[in-house]
């Protein structure tokens, strides 16, 4: 079982620290994606490659940007304001198979589970602990946690 941490940010992107069992940051944003392992080395996919179009398209689903999913993403909302989820299939066929679908599940106003599912017998769940809503980023852990310069 994987053990981390989710940060988004409007300006910077997404950033999951993997702090168990090895640590390990990916960062997505419209450049691409950055891998920067435990001894802080960096590995750059460069945007428009298949993983990084895949993974991109969580951005949306993560900011609930209807505006950006409507485009790529048929969404199902089911449940009540109490226990709710919201079902995102791809419209395109490289992010279907790379992600597959994408559900996530809250209840009020806190997401408590996010779950990419890509075929009947293989998924990724992600339980969602504790969430902060408005949370503002040092200079310092921006540069820890998202591309050291910022987004190019």
């Amino acid at each position: 079982m994987l053990k981390g941490v989710i940060r988004l940010s409007p300006d910077l992107g997404l950033s999951l620290e993997y702090i168990a069992p090895d640590p390990m940051i990916l960062i997505v944003d419209p450049s691409g994606l950055l891998i920067r392992d435990g001894k802080g080395r960096d590995r750059q996919i460069p945007a428009g490659s298949r993983e990084t179009g895949a993974l991109a398209s969580l951005l949306p689903v993560m900011r609930f940007d209807v505006a950006a999913l409507a485009p790529h993403f048929d969404v199902l909302a089911s449940g009540d304001p109490s226990d709710w989820s919201f079902t995102f299939t791809p419209r395109d066929d490289s992010v279907a198979r790379t992600l597959g679908t994408i559900v996530v599940h809250g209840r009020a106003t806190e997401v408590t589970r996010i779950e990419l599912r890509r075929s009947a017998t293989q998924r990724i769940e992600i339980e969602v602990g504790e969430t902060m809503a408005g949370v503002a980023f040092t200079p310092a852990e921006a540069r820890q946690f998202f591309r050291r310069s910022g987004v190019r």
